[in-house]
């Protein structure tokens, strides 16, 4: 699997985004309270990327089902993935981002990640 890397040269505001090379992911930790959250994260790949497009995926949230959201659009676009839901308790769940290249050499891209 590969590791997510610091990208400089493709981003999509500011100067640095996650880049993995083939399929991976990267896991946070997100302390969450029992209201309403939005998880967003604008994600991009490549020509070469092949199988599952760039994924969104929030797990273990206290006491809802697991959350994601798919890319849609076409390579070389940026696009918004969104995950929203309301824990019944406080507690931790995991943010991931996830590659699901089957090539190894495709590249995705993943920016802006934000918690409302």
């Amino acid at each position: 699997r590969a590791r997510p890397e610091q990208e400089t040269t493709t981003v999509r505001s500011g100067s640095n985004a996650i880049r993995f090379e083939g399929s991976g992911w990267l896991d946070l930790s997100l302390p969450v309270a029992a209201s309403s959250t939005t998880v967003t994260v604008y994600a991009q790949y490549d020509a070469s990327y092949t199988g599952t497009l760039p994924t969104l995926q929030v797990l273990n949230i206290p006491g809802v089902a697991d959350q994601s959201d798919v890319q849609t659009g076409g390579s070389g676009s940026w696009e918004e993935l969104t995950a929203t839901f309301t824990p019944t308790s406080a507690g931790i769940a995991r943010i991931r981002l996830l590659s699901s290249d089957t090539s190894a050499s495709g590249e995705c891209l993943f920016d802006d990640l934000t918690v409302t």
